[in-house]
């Protein structure tokens, strides 16, 4: 019983003396491929314009919410590696305002994204928040999107990159994309 307290504690801190790994000490950042899966249902609440850094991380964005539009806030989990290190997350997503028209059932639409992720052993990395566009069949919900990140919180503080997510975001997406970390502060 004691080997097993031992062992667990021993992982965790493995995990987490491997997450600097993550960050270039040096100028240029040291980019990562980001693999995983990505599930949203609807938000009825909209967490995601109330989150504490709306106002810093996404000053200019209204919401679709905001002027009456429902169903367009999710939350969602994602489980995937970021340069082979598993880590999971939840989401928070709005769509925003813009002036894309509806052509043939496929609607174009962009978005804003907050991934809150942890290790797996449940050590929070930070906030990666990403600007989306994307375009989705309204026929099957099948989307094709692009989320841009745009700022970051501890880990994550000067994150870049991009993934995109391809699928029914309600039955599980796949992520693909790379995000590159410096640690410059």
């Amino acid at each position: 019983m004691l080997r097993k307290r031992f062992i667990s504690p021993l992982l965790i801190g493995l995990t987490l003396s491997s997450l600097p790994a993550l960050a270039n000490a040096g100028k240029k950042p040291m980019c990562h491929t980001f693999e995983g899966t990505f599930t949203i249902a609807v938000d009825n609440h909209c967490d995601v314009t109330k989150l504490s850094g709306r106002r810093y991380w996404y000053p200019d964005v209204q919401f679709l919410s905001e002027v009456g539009v429902p169903d367009t806030c999710f939350t969602g989990s994602v489980t995937g590696t970021l340069g082979g290190l598993p880590m999971e997350g939840k989401t928070y997503s709005g769509q925003t305002v813009n002036n894309f028209p509806t052509l043939d059932q496929k609607q174009l639409f962009t978005a804003i994204t907050v991934l809150d992720a942890k290790t797996i052993h449940g050590h929070r990395l930070g906030k990666i928040i990403f600007k989306d566009t994307g375009i989705v069949d309204l026929t099957n919900f099948l989307a094709n999107e692009q989320l841009i990140a745009t700022a970051g919180t501890n880990y994550f503080q000067n994150i870049t990159g991009s993934i995109a997510a391809t699928g029914n975001e309600f039955a599980g997406a796949n992520l693909s994309g790379q995000l590159c970390i410096s640690s410059k502060r």
